[in-house]
């Protein structure tokens, strides 16, 4: 643990304020404290240096494409300079045609001062990072290691507490959204069928504790991350999905591509008959053994 750390979350802003980092790791560091807050499929530019075609990272949210532009100079600089700085970004998300700009930066800016910068781009949404949301997502549990890997801040023991309190929380919430699929499964005799939402809902949560490439996993390797599923218990799971949706089909996807024409997943149903199948494939299967990793470690 550092000594003589500042708290209250002052050594983060502090660290952040006096950046060093250079624009590598400042356009790395941007990605991951997106991703933190929602937005996926992260494509930086160039952060090892090129043009970067006005446009540091690009990457989605709500179904929508937005351009980020990244700032970390070293101390605080006049608004007159991040002003400039936000326009020029700002100019890439015409050139892209995206739907929002977002604009991460290390520098204090006003609540006056940040209207001022989203009245300069009146037809797109607008997302400014400034130094004091950036600290407060760095730290919170889901970005601790982020927080480690860039600013070099360890973990009080009031953080830890916080961490593990974050992971009981979602492994409750896991078990509940289980519970409740377990629920309607066995509930036959009312209900014939099972919108592809609860599905979708129980994925999300899984995904949570195992993680993937949209989630930010929390510090350090979990032995979760090592959870595996038989080849075999995939195939026969993905074989029976199939057979269920009449044709091939990307299990999770937000549409499904029927006659030429496009209808919306949260339409689709499953029998319950064929769900029965199902959870003897992938809730027992995965489900049960992710549990049991997390009993046990």
């Amino acid at each position: 643990m550092t000594k003589n750390r500042r708290k209250e979350g002052d050594e983060t802003w502090a660290r952040l304020k006096e950046w060093t980092g250079g624009q590598k790791a400042s356009e790395r560091l941007s990605g991951h404290i997106l991703r933190s807050d929602g937005f996926k499929s992260i494509d930086p530019s160039h952060p090892l240096g090129g043009r970067d075609d006005l446009k540091d990272i690009i990457s989605k949210k709500d179904d929508k494409n937005w351009v980020c532009g990244c700032y970390f100079p070293r101390g605080q600089q006049k608004f007159t300079q991040i002003k400039k700085k936000f326009n020029d970004d700002l100019k890439g998300v015409i050139k892209h045609n995206s739907d929002g700009f977002v604009f991460v930066t290390n520098q204090e800016i006003s609540v006056k001062e940040r209207e001022i910068l989203s009245k300069l781009n009146t037809d797109k949404e607008t997302e400014i990072y400034h130094i004091e949301r950036i600290t407060s997502l760095l730290n919170s549990p889901i970005c601790y290691g982020v927080r480690l890997d860039f600013l070099d801040i360890s973990l009080t023991k009031e953080e830890q507490l916080a961490y593990f309190a974050e992971r009981d929380r979602s492994v409750f919430n896991l078990k509940g959204t289980i519970e409740e699929l377990a629920r309607l499964i066995e509930s036959s005799n009312k209900q014939k069928t099972i919108p592809v939402s609860e599905l979708e809902k129980f994925k999300y949560l899984l995904n949570s504790i195992v993680g993937n490439d949209d989630f930010v996993t929390f510090i350090g390797n979990s032995p979760i991350d090592k959870l595996r599923v038989p080849i075999n218990e995939i195939q026969e799971f993905k074989r029976i999905f199939e057979n269920i949706v009449g044709q091939q089909y990307d299990i999770f996807s937000t549409q499904l591509n029927v006659f030429g024409g496009v209808t919306p997943i949260n339409k689709l149903s499953v029998p319950i008959s064929d769900l029965k199948e199902l959870k003897t494939y992938w809730m027992e299967s995965l489900v049960l053994k992710t549990l049991c990793l997390i009993v046990h470690h």
